[in-house]
């Protein structure tokens, strides 16, 4: 190889190359987008546990606590009340 067409290269390659306006956002929305595509693909039971973690530890937590007042009745509260320290 001759010099001066190895001084263009490592000149080339020396220079910074920056991204062309507005692809940046381009690829963020497109990334974005096939995310949220692929959330439509849960069923809704599904979807209630992956994208609300926290409604479900709600709704969870008040069955089971209605279940267990039906099934114990007053005896639930006393436990609820030993559990604070009052008695």
């Amino acid at each position: 190889m001759e010099d001066k067409t190895m001084e263009k290269l490592i000149k080339t390659i020396q220079i910074d190359i920056a991204a062309p306006s507005g692809l940046k956002d381009k690829m963020f929305k497109e990334i974005t987008q096939s995310k949220k595509d692929d959330m439509i693909h849960l069923s809704p039971f599904e979807r209630f546990i992956f994208k609300n973690p926290l409604g479900t530890a709600c709704t969870i937590s008040i069955v089971i606590s209605g279940t267990l007042w039906a099934i114990m009745g007053n005896g639930y509260s006393n436990i609820l009340s030993s559990f604070v320290g009052k008695r």
